[in-house]
This record gives structure tokens, C-alpha cells and sequence, in this order.
């Protein structure tokens, strides 16, 4: 029996109305609680087998699909509810709040407009699972970036196809406005801000599918796996004295499969030498040389009419045909159709795709090291066996970090239900850098800001982006490549323009995994950027330049001219601890693999320069974060409008 679709949005609005907590673990236990009643209440209504069972996993958790590509944009999504609702001018006008700064999100938006009509009968029957995945199959298969299995598929199943606009608006005619919500978000493959805690939910299906997905990472070949006849036969939900035994016995069953993506194996950050050693225990461990590249997953079957390569990528995207220029290079390296070759039937093999070149002094720069134990098996259900990490920048106060400037900010109505902490002017930041630092330091001319970057939820603490809001609110002004303050400069090949400038920009250091350059750019910037602190008693004087930043990404990626000393000192500061607080910043400024010399001693320039910069606007240093200041910025939250928003 195929599940009802108003089913799944029960849940998934029973989970977006949880209020968030204080504590993250108290979220989780009503979270948990909620998933666990659901599948009670419908234990027999829920498919555990067949096609059936895919949908219902596939529509649970529409992310786990990297094989089905939409492309659909908010705009094109905007056209399909007004033509499926025969929408007029002021509900379109109300549908288009999205695009407001302070608007809801689309897919709130949809079902505000949609919820008047609700009262109305709808065509057809109830929409169920099994229609949603074969409508989200048709609708993928006409993406280019789907697998070529599903468009393969959909071919062979329609001799015409149907345009994904006239699928989606018939499919839109049948819902009410909370279920539009939840397509949409299926369609994003986010339900974000509901939250379905996906091994409570896996474990209640079957006790066995989180297991089995780490093993086979595909819905398809998990619920394969758990119609075997040895998994069949178990109980759903065992007791729980009886679940380690089976899982034994289940482990038989799972073998990998060429053709279809392995769970990549799970890695323990280790945060330090001591904890690296805790981690691997009495193992006996290999260690390798982590390397800082695209991962990929070859799967090489030899067959009669020779060597078939099919190459996934970290997403479990096939990515055959896009990888067309590593095919050659495989061949010649493994020895495929050749006598060498020690590949006798099939092989899945792991590795990261990077450009290589000898002559280049930044193979000596490693991005960490991975441990493995040497006996230890490619996939186990003992967590304690997990291959280890160990990266300078896991190490508290071992990363490359910079002071940036923050200029402005932008909203994203998602990224704000996410968060839970009430109504935001702004959910990302965007870091900048002085350009034109030598000038307005001798002329006191106006200052030039470059974007190099952006952080977000992912990349501040909520009580930095708290103080963000609060603060920025009263300087804030629309955005604009020339202000009274400041003028800015923003790279033509990336996206990176606020909504919003702040006439009063904020001083922040930030942390990075090392430097490199984004898709699209010219110049280098810290990697995985995370805001450590907001410096209240500095100015954006005290933020490197746009020069001094390419300067430390180029000196970080030197050779030492002294390995061995550069080895001597990491070994000192590793041994002595004083990474783990301030010492270790300070001193790292004097190092020889740090900054340059000059770099440091304009450092200290600058310091003096500041404490006689004569009284201006900008150039003052930003009073306004001063405590007086602080102070009449909490006494305005407590009334009128902005606390509705910050």
C-alpha cells in the first residue's frame, strides 16, 4: 500500500513546530520523541519493501538522492504555484514577499497564499509517496546533472516526456498549502527548518538501515539488502540485548557492489597529539600523507568486452563522464587490458583527484595526516575502529588565522528559522579587505574595501551573529559601491554583494584550514573560514590588507629554508602547549613560516599610528563599539521595533 503524502507533512510540521531549546541536547529528546510516536502511530501504514519502500525513504529524505538533479530556482517555482493556482495580482504580490529582505521564505510564502483556498476540494485523490517519486524521477531526468541510470530509466519507461512545468503545476493542484510547503522543500532537498533526526528515524524503519547505509549509501541498494532472505527474516525492531547479535549476523550479508557508491569510511577528528594516541589505542596504524584534492570513488569491473570505469564523486553523484580526462591516466596507472594487471575480476578503489606537479614547492606544504589501522577492516559497525584525521587547524590555536573586516550583511529566511533565535536583520557576513591601505594611511583618503569572503551559521557562533545584528543595525545603510564612509570593490566572477553596508565596519579575526583560491578568483584566502572574535577595541586599520593577505597565503605555501628548524619549533610548541592560548599567537608572529618581517613591523607601525589618529568619522578607529556605546544599543533593543528583529 503506497503512504500518504499529508502523512509525512503531519510529521514534518510537527518537527518544524518544536521550539528550539536552550540545550541542544534537550532539542534532540522531543525531536526524537516525535519521530519514534510518528512511526508508531503508522507502524503498519509504512512500506519495508520494494519500490514502495524507496519512495518513502527517498521523500523522508530527499538529500540522500544525489542521483536526481531538479534545477529548479525560487523564480521558475514562483511561475508553477501561479500557474497551478491561477494566482492574481495581489496574490502574486503577497507569493512574491520571498524576495524581501525581511520576507518569509518561499516556501512559507507559497503556503500563506495557498492556505485560503484550503477550504476548496482538490482534483483527485490524495497524492501519495510512490506518485511524488515518480513525478520527482521525470522531473530529474531532464536534468543534465542526473545520473545517466535514471535518465536511462525514464526513457525506457515513457516514449514521450512531459514537461516538469505541467508535471509540477497538475501535482501543485492537488495540495493543500502545507503540503506545497513541504514539496517545495523536498524539491531543495531541505526541509530545513524542520529537523528529522536521521538515525532515530533510519532505526525505526529498520534497525538494521543506518548500519546498511553506511555500507551501501544508496536507498535503492539498502532496501535490496534488507529483503535478503537472512535480513528478512529478523524482526524490525528487536529487543535490545538481541541486536548486537544480529547485527553480526547481518554483516555477512553485506558485500560491496561494483556499480554502486560504498559509504565512505568514518574519520575521527583528533584535536591533538595526546588525543590522536588515545584514539588509535593498541592498534598497529599505518600513517599516510593526507592530500588536499577532490575525492573520488573508482569502481573498475573487467568483463569480456574490457575494462568499465565508473568514478563517484564525495556527493554519490556519477561522475564518469565528467572525470573523461582522469579515464586515460586510470587505465595506464592500473594496467587495465594488460598482463601487469593485478585486477582479476573487480575492484573499488578511493582516492583524491588533484593537479599534481613536481616542480611545485607546495607539495611540501601537507594538509595533515590520515591513520589507519593496518588491520583494521575497510567497514565496521565498532566506531572505536574509525580511520583518524590529524590537521593543524583540528588543533586548537595551530590554524592560520587574519583579522578581516566585516562591511555588510544579507538575509537568508532559512538560515534565520535555522538558527532560532528570533528575527535577524542578517544570517551572513561578508569579510573584507583594505585595498588601498598605504593611501589613506598617508593622505587620510577614503577607504577601499575588497569582499574575499563570507561566513555564516556554519562559520560564526550564534552570539557573535547576535552582536552583528545589534549592532550593524545602526550604521546600516543599503548597499552601494561608493558610500560616504568607504568604497567598495567586489570580484566580477563571484556572488559576494551584501544587502545591506555597514557605515562602521567591524574588526574580526578569523581562523582557516590554510589558504587557497575560490572558484572564480584570482587571489587567496583563508579555506573553511570561522570567526574566533569580534575585536571591539580595534579598528579596520588593525585588518591586514588585500596585499598582506596574498603575501601570508604565499609564505604559508613557501618551503621553509630551514626544514629541520621549522620541524624543531612545530615539535616545541606541540610538546610545550602553548598553541592553546595566547602565547601561541604571539609568538607565531616571530616565526620564520609565518609572516614576513615587514608585515610585523608595519604591525607595530600601525599600533602607534592609531593612538594619535586625529578625531574624525571612520578613521577615528570605530568608536561606536566602544561600552558606552554598547551600553544605549542594549537600552534600544529593550523597545520599539528592532527587537522584533535582532
Amino acid at each position: 500500500m503506497s503512504f500518504p503524502f499529508n502523512l509525512l507533512c503531519d510529521l514534518l510540521n510537527r518537527l518544524e513546530t518544536i521550539p528550539k531549546s536552550s540545550s541542544v541536547d534537550r532539542t534532540q529528546e522531543i525531536q526524537a520523541r516525535t519521530v519514534v510516536s510518528w512511526f508508531y502511530k503508522h507502524d503498519e501504514a509504512i512500506p519495508r519493501r520494494g519500490s514502495e519502500a524507496i519512495a518513502f525513504l527517498s521523500c523522508l529524505f530527499p538529500e540522500r538522492r544525489p542521483d536526481r538533479v531538479f534545477g529548479l530556482s525560487a523564480i521558475q517555482l514562483e511561475k508553477i504555484i501561479e500557474q497551478a493556482q491561477c494566482l492574481g495580482s495581489s496574490r502574486m504580490k503577497d507569493l512574491q514577499r520571498w524576495k524581501a529582505n525581511d520576507g518569509a521564505d518561499f516556501a512559507s510564502c507559497v503556503e500563506r497564499v495557498m492556505k485560503i483556498t484550503d477550504c476548496e476540494p482538490r482534483l483527485g485523490p490524495n497524492v501519495t509517496l510512490d506518485e511524488i517519486d515518480e513525478i520527482l524521477d521525470q522531473i530529474a531526468a531532464s536534468s543534465p546533472f542526473s545520473s545517466v541510470a535514471l535518465k536511462e530509466k525514464i526513457k525506457r519507461k515513457y516514449t514521450q516526456s512531459i514537461r516538469r512545468d505541467n508535471l509540477l503545476s497538475r501535482l501543485f493542484q492537488r495540495l493543500i498549502s502545507s503540503e506545497a510547503k513541504w514539496m517545495i522543500r523536498m524539491l531543495s532537498k531541505n526541509y530545513s527548518p524542520a529537523h528529522v533526526p536521521e538515525t532515530v528515524a533510519m532505526s525505526e524503519f529498520h534497525f538494521l538501515l543506518p548500519d546498511i547505509l553506511r555500507f551501501q549509501s544508496t536507498i535503492q541498494a539498502a532496501v535490496e539488502l534488507l529483503d535478503t532472505s537472512t535480513i528478512r527474516c529478523m524482526p524490525i525492531q528487536p529487543a535490545a540485548d538481541a541486536r548486537d547479535g544480529l547485527r553480526e549476523v547481518a554483516r555477512q550479508e553485506l558485500k560491496p557492489q561494483v556499480g554502486t557508491i560504498a559509504v565512505r569510511s568514518i574519520y575521527e577528528k583528533a584535536r591533538s597529539i595526546n588525543h590522536c594516541c588515545q584514539l588509535a589505542g593498541a592498534r598497529r596504524m599505518s600513517v599516510e600523507r593526507k592530500y588536499d584534492g577532490e575525492y573520488c570513488q573508482i569502481h573498475v569491473d573487467l568483463n569480456e568486452s574490457g575494462a568499465c570505469i565508473k568514478i563517484f564523486s564525495k556527493s554519490g553523484r556519477d561522475s564518469t563522464n565528467d572525470r573523461i580526462g582522469v579515464h586515460l591516466p586510470l587505465r595506464d596507472s592500473l594496467g587495465l587490458n594488460t598482463i601487469e594487471c593485478k585486477i582479476k575480476k573487480q575492484c573499488i578503489l578511493e582516492g583524491e583527484l588533484l593537479v599534481w606537479n613536481d616542480d611545485h614547492a607546495i607539495a611540501q606544504r601537507w594538509e595533515g595526516l590520515v591513520l589507519k589501522g593496518c588491520d583494521d577492516p575497510y567497514f565496521s559497525f565498532n566506531r572505536s575502529k574509525s580511520f583518524i584525521k590529524l590537521k593543524k587547524d583540528y588543533i586548537p590555536g595551530l590554524g592560520d588565522t587574519a583579522d578581516f573586516v566585516i562591511i555588510g550583511g544579507s538575509r537568508d529566511a532559512r538560515e534565520e528559522r535555522e538558527l532560532g533565535i528570533g528575527k535577524l536583520w542578517w544570517t551572513a557576513f561578508y569579510l573584507a579587505c583594505v585595498e588601498n591601505k598605504n593611501e589613506f594611511e598617508c593622505s587620510n583618503s577614503k577607504p577601499i574595501f575588497r569582499i574575499v569572503d563570507l561566513v555564516d551559521r556554519h562559520g560564526i557562533s550564534k552570539d557573535d551573529i547576535v552582536h552583528l545584528n545589534r549592532h550593524g543595525y545602526f550604521g546600516r545603510t543599503p548597499f552601494a559601491t561608493s558610500i560616504l564612509e568607504f568604497d567598495v570593490i567586489i570580484e566580477p566572477g563571484r556572488k559576494l554583494q551584501p544587502t545591506d553596508l555597514f557605515k562602521y565596519p567591524f574588526t574580526v579575526e578569523v581562523v582557516g584550514a590554510g589558504f587557497d583560491k575560490p572558484a572564480n578568483a584570482a587571489y587567496f584566502t583563508l579555506r573553511f573560514p570561522r570567526v574566533l572574535k569580534i575585536h571591539e577595541d580595534r579598528s579596520f586599520r588593525h585588518a591586514a590588507s588585500f596585499e598582506e593577505l596574498q603575501e601570508m597565503a604565499r609564505e604559508c605555501q613557501r618551503i621553509p629554508d630551514d626544514l629541520q628548524r621549522e620541524e624543531e619549533t612545530w615539535l616545541r610548541i606541540l610538546r610545550s602547549g602553548t598553541h592553546l592560548g595566547k602565547k601561541w599567537r604571539e609568538s607565531r608572529r616571530g616565526r620564520s613560516s609565518s609572516l614576513a618581517n615587514g608585515y610585523v613591523d608595519k604591525q607595530g607601525v600601525w599600533d602607534q599610528k592609531l593612538v594619535g589618529t586625529a578625531a574624525g568619522s571612520l578613521h577615528e578607529g570605530n568608536n561606536f563599539h566602544s561600552s558606552s556605546k554598547r551600553k544605549i544599543a542594549s537600552e534600544n533593543l529593550t523597545g520599539g521595533s528592532l527587537v522584533k528583529r535582532a
